[in-house]
């Protein structure tokens, strides 16, 4: 039972560990998989004023967004169509990521090197945080409404953004139709937005701005709050980059940290009671074995020592006798113990064997053992007799005890008992030996008329009973 009990106390230990091990994997996985564009307040300054971004990618957008193709195949909802228009993208004369968001910012599509990405994969729009999409509407309804629902003119938004720890630039711009292409006012609008590495446009401006070399300027102050300067070589302000890099395995772990401490602490609480649980098991084991070691050794219906406990403790007194003093053993029976039986029944004389057990014990001494044998049967080590003389008065005395009158409930009985007595090493070394001679002892006393006890010898010595 206890080793069962560990077993379920190391599975539910490994399983609790496991789950902790498991989640804390998960929110790292977590970490990988979104938040990949993080929110930013990001801006390129030149010299304290926003550079628009390159009027090329803003072309190649307003070709994807304002066109009767893609506002159909929205309308139409045709997944493979629209998935069939990533191959061969090339906004800005490289593979870029262009992707399409719903009105409540779920991802329709995204298109990553020319090739179209399944919802379920679309790590970059599914992270990339609500706010900004819901942003973006706001401008872009704000000037649809203001010039009309047909929105002749292509408008966008611009702002940057961070992919994995990189800078990158985003354009925003609502899907519409082309001018000519009247708009239901139960249109749901649809937000295009293209990604591009931030280091091709600082190029670009770098060119446009005829500065032959940037060099890159990041301040210690605050590393979680990265801030990059780009000046020329005569160390003139050109550039000033700022974003906030990713937080989101922090966040995520700082958030589930309560649940982590939660779970740890269940699991604590878990082991504590199983603990407290195998400390009450173990003290029911011990005690069950000390029951079972005391049903083993002593006799059911009287509590005394039985036969095999009995043997054991007369063998080591046998073994040490040899080297100190004689040790005395002996049996003794109830006579005429089978007419009790017969004349008022088993349960008066059960009563009859636990009274003399209860008499016998009374008369000995704390050190003398009184056993019992089986039926009317005991035994005797006196180990306070330290001659013959002792032991005869030590039978006296079980004699006067057993020979009290016993109320039975319906009749008053008279016992008594025949007791014969050896001893060591006189009569012998070996137990046989000693309990041969004690029954030899007590077959004389019940041959001469019961009711005394005697000491084996030769010449077998009466022990006299007082009238």
């Amino acid at each position: 039972m206890f080793d069962k009990v560990m077993r379920q106390l190391l599975l539910i230990g490994a399983i609790m560990a496991l789950i902790i091990v498991g989640y804390s994997a998960f929110l790292f996985y977590g970490a990988l998989r979104a938040d990949r564009i993080q929110d930013t307040q990001t801006g390129i300054l030149l010299k304290s004023k926003v550079v628009d971004h390159d009027e090329r990618i803003a072309a190649a957008l307003e070709r994807r967004a304002v066109s009767n193709e893609l506002f159909d195949v929205l309308e139409k909802g045709d997944q493979a169509r629209l998935e069939g228009m990533c191959g061969g993208q090339d906004i800005i004369g490289q593979f870029s990521t262009f992707g399409l968001l719903g009105a409540d910012g779920v991802p329709l599509l995204l298109c990553e090197d020319g090739r179209a990405k399944p919802t379920r994969e679309q790590t970059y729009v599914f992270a990339y945080p609500r706010a900004a999409v819901e942003t973006a509407y706001e401008l872009q309804l704000a000037l649809r409404r203001s010039k009309g629902i047909a929105l002749p003119e292509f408008t966008y938004t611009q702002s940057f953004t961070e992919v994995a720890g990189r800078p990158y630039t985003m354009l925003t711009a609502l899907v519409a139709p082309e001018r000519t292409r009247p708009v239901s006012p139960s249109h749901r609008p649809v937000i295009a937005f293209v990604l591009s590495n931030l280091r091709v446009a600082v190029q670009r401006l770098q060119d446009q701005l005829n500065i032959q070399e940037l060099e890159y300027q990041i301040s210690p102050a605050d590393m979680m709050n990265a801030t990059q300067s780009l000046a020329d070589k005569q160390g003139a302000l050109a550039l000033t980059l700022h974003w906030t890099q990713s937080h989101s395995f922090r966040d995520q772990l700082m958030s589930a940290m309560p649940l982590i401490i939660a779970m740890a602490l269940a699991l604590f609480k878990l082991v504590v009671i199983l603990l407290r649980r195998i400390g009450l098991l173990q003290q029911a084991i011990v005690e069950r074995e000390a029951e079972m070691r005391h049903i083993a050794l002593h006799d059911g219906l009287t509590g005394l020592p039985n036969r095999n406990n009995f043997m054991y403790q007369a063998q080591r007194a046998l073994a040490s006798s040899r080297l100190s003093r004689p040790v005395f053993i002996g049996i003794f029976d109830l006579d005429r113990f089978k007419s009790v039986n017969d004349t008022y029944g088993h349960d008066v004389g059960d009563r009859l064997i636990v009274e003399a057990a209860r008499r016998a014990s009374k008369s000995v001494a704390e050190t003398d053992v009184v056993a019992r044998l089986g039926g009317d049967e005991f035994a005797l080590m006196l180990r306070s007799a330290k001659t013959d003389q002792d032991a005869m008065e030590l039978m006296e005395r079980l004699q006067q005890e057993i020979r009290q009158e016993f109320d039975c409930g319906t009749a008053i009985i008279r016992p008594s008992a025949s007791i014969g007595l050896a001893s060591a090493p006189r009569d012998g070394e070996l137990l046989e030996q000693i309990l041969k001679a004690a029954d030899i002892a007590l077959y004389e006393v019940k041959s001469e008329g019961r009711g005394f006890g005697r000491i084996y010898a030769a010449k077998p010595r009466r022990v006299p009973v007082p009238a």
